[in-house]
């Protein structure tokens, strides 16, 4: 699970509607522009869409036991619950994450995942994205994915950049889903500030960073 989050800004002295979003914030942001809120450039991070039927999905009662691990204040449980039951990480994995500082901010926002789940809706389900489901987003879009993700998130953001009208994909070389923001600045710099539509990008993006 990455920190969902959402960025809105504009151009210098323009009137514009940029946003940034990464996971859950990712399809927040895809779901206000499909209802119509005026996006004219959207920048997405891996939105933690689940599309393959065969991988791990989240079970049937999932909400509800996440609800209640958060109303029992186990916020350690609860996010290793999120990560492995709902976006299918591995239990290593999650494991790992407990002796890293990551592991205290993520329990600082377990109260938001049950929240984060509603957003997901039907984008968990293991089904096919719709392209008809996603026609109205037709802002510049970028999606973003680390190199050094899951292959399922790879094949996800993937998946969605085919489906929307203008979209731009992209690997950033060297990222996972806990993304340097170093790293990510210059793309979303590069992505805000430049003129037209979108096109595809399948090699990994190479940045300097630091000069």
């Amino acid at each position: 699970m990455a920190q969902p989050s959402l960025t809105i800004g504009s151009g210098k002295g323009v009137s514009s509607s940029w946003w940034a979003a990464r996971s859950a914030g990712g399809v927040l942001a895809l779901r206000a522009a499909a209802r119509g809120v005026r996006i004219d450039k959207l920048a997405l991070y891996e939105p933690p869409f689940i599309l393959d039927e065969r991988g791990p999905r989240p079970p049937a009662d999932f909400e509800l036991w996440l609800k209640e691990l958060v109303a029992s204040d186990r916020r350690g449980d609860a996010v290793k619950f999120f990560m492995t039951k709902g976006m299918g990480a591995p239990a290593l994995f999650v494991a790992m994450m407990r002796f890293r500082p990551v592991w205290s901010r993520l329990k600082a926002l377990a109260h938001t995942l049950p929240y984060d789940y509603a957003v997901m809706g039907d984008t968990v389900a293991g089904k096919p994205l719709s392209a008809e489901q996603w026609a109205s987003v037709t802002a510049p879009t970028l999606v973003v994915v680390g190199e050094k993700t899951f292959a399922r998130a790879r094949r996800a953001g993937r998946a969605l950049a085919d489906v929307l009208v203008n979209a731009d994909y992209r690997l950033l070389e060297g990222q996972n889903s806990k993304v340097s923001m170093k790293a990510l600045a210059p793309v979303l710099e590069e992505f805000f500030m430049s003129h037209g539509d979108a096109r595809s990008v399948d090699e990994p993006s190479r940045v300097e960073v630091g000069r």
